[in-house]
């Protein structure tokens, strides 16, 4: 199974030096998805606009990342991890619960609550079908792009896009994604994302937008 790892790609992105995030990156790849996803609504839909959503964004942020570097890739821009883009193949995206163990995310379920469990489990259904539907054949399933706040803008991401893009058509592969803001869907069409889908999540005010990137 194909993944998109930094050390087998002869792939230059401007002038961002893209790499492979490793286990010893985890904690500061997890503080950044941290403070780039805190106030986004996806984040405010399963964990509330709380004082606490803060702590429980960080056990659901660390689930990503771990879950990235065991069954699809993980990379990142940026000195002291600037910005972090995780991705899966789509046959490799079905996170059962023994996955999520082998992940080292054991104790997630406890420490963000069945409440916030249940809304992550609810969206995972809804999005998986909509996936299904907008992606059917094989293809990469890009699931975050999350920068630092004080650093957006500035390249990083689109540094890392820029990598994915070029890396994906060297495997002929196509790609999709989701997001939550119009404001993203915008900077995606940049990097040949097109609009497939426009849903509201079941019982909440949540905008999906489903973006597919087609291979070359």
């Amino acid at each position: 199974m194909e993944r998109i790892n930094p050390k087998n790609q002869s792939i230059q992105s401007n002038d961002y030096k893209i790499q492979a995030l490793s286990e010893t990156h985890i904690d500061h790849a997890v503080n950044t998805v941290n403070r780039a996803f805190i106030n986004y609504p996806l984040t405010e839909h399963f964990f509330g606009n709380f004082s606490y959503s803060k702590r429980l964004n960080l056990y659901h942020s660390s689930y990503i990342i771990k879950s990235a570097l065991t069954y699809g890739s993980a990379i990142y821009s940026g000195d002291n991890i600037k910005a972090v883009l995780t991705g899966f193949h789509s046959e490799e995206y079905n996170l059962t619960n023994w996955k999520m163990i082998k992940a080292g995310c054991l104790m997630l379920p406890f420490k963000i609550g069945l409440k916030a469990l249940s809304r992550i489990k609810a969206y995972n259904a809804f999005s998986s079908r909509i996936r299904r539907r907008s992606a059917p054949h094989k293809h990469w399933f890009l699931t975050m792009l999350a920068v630092e706040p004080a650093y957006q803008k500035n390249g990083y991401g689109q540094a890392l896009m820029h990598f994915m893009n070029q890396a994906l058509d060297k495997i002929n592969l196509s790609s999709y994604l989701e997001t939550h803001t119009k404001a993203n869907v915008k900077f995606y069409e940049k990097f040949g994302y097109k609009l497939v889908e426009e849903n509201t999540v079941p019982d909440s005010i949540l905008n999906l937008y489903s973006m597919l990137r087609l291979k070359k």
